[in-house]
């Protein structure tokens, strides 16, 4: 009499005991094996753990051992069957350790983020923000002249006047939807529709947020002697960051970090004109960005990106229905779907321990720590990732480990617009400029300034009015 399981029929096994019984075994794990695969893929109720049905096995053992023959039926026949058994049951405990390790990589994930690593906690956030259909937002992306403004932040600082004259009278619609945006309030952008892989988001918002910084950046080079609208443009281009600064994603932060650096850029333009006062000279080196803080809040995001793919991966979807890249890990999942979940869910913690290990070094470590140093204290492991076959890891997360010398650049950069303000400052007070930047030591500087990425001094060279 035949069983059946989840709608799999299960052939007579009266005939597989007639055989000799060297090939019992053989018959027996092909005939487990398959139903137990035919289970785990469909995973329908059938009455075992994970879908494999041990009351058939049951059923089947003991009739087995309890049949005599007159072919000399012996219990070693069933050896076959015990290692499968014994191969089943060690997949099994270690998809259970696998799933025990995540769950402790995205506590520690969530924990140094600051807020939970998941797709739904991650949807409520989003939609807390302001949607991309908003008409003031809508209006700036849709009139930003992209081409047109990289031409006009690359003209030369003689030729910008003119170049911004024209430009303004070409673009009346986009001076005023920026004027319009520049009013809102910096805050999240919501980009996720219910649905939506979070790694095939657009966000084309900041596209137009970097264009915006270049205009602004030109117009406070253009005004140069004008003290009012320098400052004002500076705290626009501070708005733009900030908005940069409050939206998800890690290439949000990369923008707002271009946007830094043209706004620290533009500043040397009023500087050397003379135009800042004195209270300006210690306020706007004061306005700089936590960067640690904000990668750490970016890596949170990532590793959501990241859990939402292998989730997708690891879903029902068929090889037809995605990408190239990911049919050859579904078509295996048909076949092997037990070594299937065991390779998916070590590529999976694997880039866990990776991204974790990327926030820890934002959270917690020492202050002046170089960027080639962190760089090679947070590198991806590519032979790893290799050798062990981690496709979803190689593909995703191996540039996260040059984000430390990212910052790196970003606070180097801030840190040479100080030392020519504490030049300035120095010139002022005593009519000349220093010999050393160690002369700047302790009146304007803690300490003498050293690059973020190398810990090298800075290099100072003078004459007898410039530097």
């Amino acid at each position: 009499m035949a069983q059946q399981c989840s709608g799999s029929p299960v052939p007579a096994w009266r005939g597989a005991v007639s055989a000799k019984s060297a090939g019992i075994g053989k018959g027996l794990v092909s005939w487990e094996y398959s139903t137990a695969s035919a289970c785990l893929s469909r995973r329908r109720a059938c009455s075992g753990r994970n879908g494999v049905p041990p009351r058939s096995f049951v059923r089947l053992t003991g009739a087995l051992l309890c049949f005599r023959d007159g072919r000399r039926f012996h219990p070693i026949a069933l050896l076959p069957l015990l290692i499968f058994f014994l191969y089943v049951g060690g997949l099994h405990f270690q998809e259970v350790r696998l799933d025990r390790e995540i769950r402790e990589a995205l506590a520690e994930i969530s924990s140094l983020a600051g807020y939970p690593a998941d797709v739904e906690s991650f949807r409520r956030r989003e939609a807390e923000g302001i949607p991309l259909s908003d008409p003031v937002l809508d209006g700036l992306i849709r009139t930003s002249p992209q081409q047109e403004l990289a031409r006009l932040h690359q003209a030369a600082p003689e030729a910008r006047t003119g170049e911004l004259e024209r430009f303004r009278r070409a673009h009346p619609d986009y001076l005023r939807a920026l004027a319009a945006f520049l009013e809102l309030e910096p805050q999240r952008v919501r980009h996720v529709r219910e649905g939506d892989l979070l790694a095939s988001v657009r966000i084309p918002e900041l596209n137009a947020f970097r264009d915006a910084a270049r205009y602004l950046c030109v117009e406070m080079a253009a005004a140069g002697t004008e003290r009012e609208k320098v400052l004002k443009c500076n705290d626009d281009l501070l708005r733009i960051r900030a908005w940069c600064r409050k939206d998800a994603f890690l290439l949000a932060k990369l923008v707002g970090m271009a946007v830094e650096s043209m706004r620290l850029e533009a500043l040397c333009f009023p500087l050397a004109a003379g135009t800042l006062t004195d209270d300006d000279l210690i306020r706007l080196p004061g306005q700089g960005e936590e960067w640690s803080s904000a990668l750490a809040e970016a890596v949170g995001d990532e590793a959501t990106g990241f859990l939402d793919c292998c989730t997708y991966v690891r879903s029902a979807a068929e090889p037809g229905q995605v990408s190239k890249q990911f049919r050859f890990p579904l078509s295996l999942r048909r076949c092997f779907p037990l070594e299937y979940s065991i390779w998916a869910r070590r590529d999976f913690l694997f880039g866990l321990k990776f991204l974790g290990r990327q926030l820890n070094l934002y959270r917690n470590m020492p202050s002046f720590t170089t960027g080639n140093g962190r760089y090679q204290m947070a590198c991806f492991d590519d032979a790893e990732a290799l050798r062990n076959k981690y496709l979803l890891s190689g593909m995703l997360l191996p540039g996260l480990d040059g984000m430390h010398r990212k910052q790196a650049w970003i606070e180097n950069h801030k840190l040479l617009t100080d030392t020519a303000f504490a030049i300035e400052r120095f010139r002022r007070k005593y009519g000349t400029l220093p010999e050393t930047l160690e002369t700047l030591v302790p009146e304007f500087f803690e300490s003498p300034p050293l690059s973020r990425m190398d810990a090298l001094p800075v290099r100072y060279e003078r004459d007898e009015s410039f530097y």
